[in-house]
């Protein structure tokens, strides 16, 4: 069995939140920063995540992810790539939605409901990555 180093990061940003009014008359974007050296595991690959760019247009969603050093993309079979989840409670509603994968194997409670995941263990060859309901 080869080591994966699985990242996973949960982030809650209402800037995605559905909404039955009119849309941001321009792009909407938001940043979260995350502290460095807050890792937890036991492999040998500690990706840490310092940072997210959420930027909502009406041609639909594109997030950044900042990292403390250069990752490794999955898609050439790479042992120490870098798998995961990004999760969005959207409602800000612990009851609705799915439990967050922080919430299984992390340390402590997110506190969140997850409604929609982008799913960074399903890549494609030109590095794209599906968003799930």
């Amino acid at each position: 069995m080869t080591r994966r180093s699985v990242f996973v990061f949960a982030v809650l940003l209402t800037a995605c939140r559905s909404s039955t009014g009119p849309g941001p008359s321009g792009p909407l974007t938001v940043k979260a920063t995350d502290p460095s050296g807050d890792t937890y595991g036991s492999l040998a690959v500690q990706w840490d995540l310092t940072g997210l760019t959420l930027t909502r247009d009406t041609g639909g969603v594109d997030f950044a992810i900042d990292f403390t050093s250069n990752v490794v993309s999955p898609v050439g079979g790479d042992s120490d790539a870098v798998y995961g989840e990004i999760d969005f409670d959207t409602d800000q509603n612990i009851a609705t939605g799915t439990t967050s994968y922080v919430d299984v194997f992390g340390p402590g409670s997110s506190g969140m409901g997850v409604d929609y995941v982008v799913d960074l263990f399903d890549y494609t060859p030109d590095s794209l990555v599906p968003g799930l309901r």
